[in-house]
């Protein structure tokens, strides 16, 4: 429980040493669609530093378009197929392969869609 009280302080401490990285190193984007999926409990706010670091290297970035991640809702089969669906309409214009970046409860997702959208997922 203590760990929890310096959860914040950890956040600030990644945001800034984000904003402080040497970029000169990271890979170059080829504007392919990166779509991302938030943790549990998190939402766009959570993951636009990183929507915007993805954009700024040449990546065509994409929120996952569902707001507050809360978990799937009823059969998860049933919601993860929903999700899917969402993510080929959401990134149906991009002709090259994309990719998908999750965080915690987002990774798995991002892990799952890019089963079902097989062929059209160029890395998670």
């Amino acid at each position: 429980m203590m760990l929890l009280g310096f959860e914040p302080l950890r956040a600030v401490v990644e945001y800034v040493g984000m904003k402080l990285m040497d970029r000169e190193y990271l890979p170059s984007g080829d504007g392919h669609a990166v779509v991302i999926f938030p943790g549990l409990a998190s939402d766009r706010r959570a993951t636009s530093p990183l929507k915007d670091l993805c954009e700024e290297l040449g990546y065509t970035a994409l929120d996952w378009g569902r707001g507050l991640n809360t978990g799937p809702k009823g059969d998860v089969h049933g919601w993860l197929d929903e999700l899917a669906g969402g993510v080929a309409a959401m990134t149906r214009s991009h002709l090259k392969p994309i990719s998908l970046i999750g965080w915690s409860l987002g990774g798995i997702y991002a892990r799952e869609v890019a089963k079902r959208l097989a062929g059209r997922v160029r890395r998670v």
